[in-house]
């Protein structure tokens, strides 16, 4: 039987080893509490360790993902649902608002539509209290026809639109 080797205070990529766990695994192995660079606290099998298997809690493999799901480092910011809200209204049919948006003609410009980074360059990061608002209700979504307005001022802006069709309706 090969000696023990202890790992108490020994680093694994992000990991450093605390103490070992009193709970084995179910074949015997040893197991680890450890803690992460981020902070977290892991336990992990002395086997997983040494093949490095597991180099932390999970953060590096989010950070990857991060990366590799997006180029431009926007991901889920505020900028960034902002245009994919916009795609969504107008491109899923199963989004709830679509029948207001693409499901009556409102279109996005081909120069946003498949590039975050142009949507990015022409408007700018969105504001704290901002939203995307189409100056233009019936005009497509583009740099031309788009700004960052308070949900206030889109509030008077729909309320204005609803006095002028019901005006036209009744005309």
């Amino acid at each position: 039987m090969p000696a023990k080797i202890d790992l108490i205070n020994k680093r694994f990529g992000r990991l450093l080893v605390l103490e070992e766990e009193k709970e084995r695994t179910k074949s015997g192995g040893v197991r680890y509490k450890c803690q992460c660079d981020c902070g977290n606290i892991k336990i992990v099998t002395s086997q997983n360790l040494k093949r490095k298997n597991t180099i932390s809690c999970g953060c590096y493999m989010r950070e990857c993902s991060k990366k590799t799901l997006t180029q431009h480092g926007y991901f889920n910011t505020l900028t960034h649902n902002s245009w994919r809200g916009m795609k969504d209204r107008c491109n899923n049919s199963n989004h709830i608002y679509f029948h207001r948006y693409g499901g009556r003609g409102i279109q996005i410009c081909r120069r946003w539509r498949n590039s975050f980074e142009n949507f990015l360059k022409d408007m700018g990061e969105r504001p704290k209290g901002m939203t995307l608002d189409r100056i233009d209700v019936n005009g497509p979504y583009g740099k031309w026809n788009c700004k960052w307005s308070t949900y206030k001022e889109q509030g008077r802006d729909n309320y204005k639109k609803k006095l002028i069709n019901t005006k036209e309706r009744n005309s």
